[in-house]
């Protein structure tokens, strides 16, 4: 682990000085790093009839320094892209001054530099609950926004013959057992983040935004026949139980009903105000680690881990059904190159062991 030297000399996380360490909100690493500096290299207003047109707008939020900071900025950042049209530049400013909003509001500041990178976007967008075409559309915004201050981590747009996108590939086991060693190693408000949201992807398949959904009240215990108790995690969909999903690692399932008996009807991630938790929650606990030089992943990546685990054990295809949900086998058709390989003696024993147990 002589990677991970860092990890005993990480800052302190300002969470650990709130009463439940969950529930942190700020880095005072990131209020330092980025905002003094990003002041100096501001650009000049080269247009300044744009620059007031930009600013004339405002966003849905409480009016406050963040909200003026946020619509300033993204003001200055869209300025600096291709005029198209005035309802592009409002329709445009408005989705990046929400986004640098949410994040201004996370970690203490409004500051371009720290939002704009890849994967502070990625993550956001990913960690949100978007219908498909609002997620196209932020993600469109938000990249051609990111390129101005870093080219090289946004590729160009794609012309409409260009191939799809490879779906996510999973994580590998090596890393999510290298996270949960880092985990270990964080301060106490990061370490807790950070295992929930291992526990709940690798174990139970949960996504993003069904773990800032899920409250206490949705883990419960089961006694098995053995006597051993395991947390059943109640999964929700659009508003109604989706799934259940026994969590059997005997250390995860405890965590997880410890943490469900903390909250009680809370949620197991909420606000320092008790309520959901943020969309960007779960993308800034891997900011976090990123900025410590940790390795990162995404919530997709750990699912589809967990996917592709639960798609090689032996149980039957309908139990599998039933524990996964319906998207199971439509996810699995895009990650063909990660399963088992069999060959035709092994399949053929496998259906002969099959048949015996009817």
């Amino acid at each position: 682990m002589g990677r991970h030297g860092a990890m005993s000399a990480a800052q302190p996380d300002p969470s650990d000085d709130q009463p439940d360490p969950v529930l942190a909100a700020h880095d005072a690493d990131s209020l330092n790093d980025h905002g003094p500096q990003h002041a100096r290299n501001r650009q000049v207003i080269d247009d300044p009839e744009r620059f007031a047109y930009l600013t004339s707008f405002s966003i849905k939020k409480p009016a406050s320094a963040y909200r003026d900071a946020a619509v300033e900025e993204a003001a200055r950042l869209w300025l600096c892209t291709e005029r198209k049209s005035a309802k592009r530049d409002e329709d445009a400013l408005k989705f990046l001054a929400n986004y640098l909003y949410s994040n201004g509001l996370y970690w203490g500041n409004v500051d371009p530099r720290r939002a704009m990178r890849r994967a502070a976007v990625d993550a956001w967008i990913e960690d949100g609950n978007f219908a498909a075409n609002s997620a196209r559309t932020y993600r469109a915004v938000l990249y051609q926004a990111g390129r101005v201050l870093y080219p090289s981590e946004y590729p160009r747009p794609l012309d409409k013959t260009a191939p799809r996108a490879r779906p996510t590939v999973p994580a590998s086991p090596e890393l999510v057992r290298e996270l949960y060693a880092i985990a270990a190693g964080l301060p106490q408000g990061s370490r807790l983040r950070l295992q929930f949201i291992l526990d709940l992807t690798t174990q139970a398949g949960l996504r993003a935004p069904e773990i800032l959904d899920l409250r206490g009240s949705d883990i419960t215990p089961l006694i098995l026949h053995s006597g051993e108790t395991v947390a059943v995690v109640r999964i929700h969909r659009r508003g109604v139980v989706d799934r259940l999903f026994p969590v059997v690692c005997p250390v995860r399932s405890k965590r997880l009903l410890d943490r469900a008996r903390d909250v009680g009807r809370g949620h197991i991630l909420p606000t320092p105000a008790g309520g959901r938790p943020e969309k960007y929650t779960i993308g800034n606990t891997f900011s976090y680690l990123k900025e410590r030089g940790f390795p990162v992943t995404t919530v997709n990546a750990l699912r589809n881990r967990w996917l592709v685990d639960m798609a090689a054990t032996t149980l039957p295809t309908a139990a599998l059904a039933r524990l996964c949900g319906p998207s199971l086998f439509r996810s699995l058709a895009y990650q063909m190159d990660e399963l088992p390989i069999y060959e035709a003696d092994e399949l053929a024993a496998m259906l002969v062991a099959a048949r015996r147990t009817r």
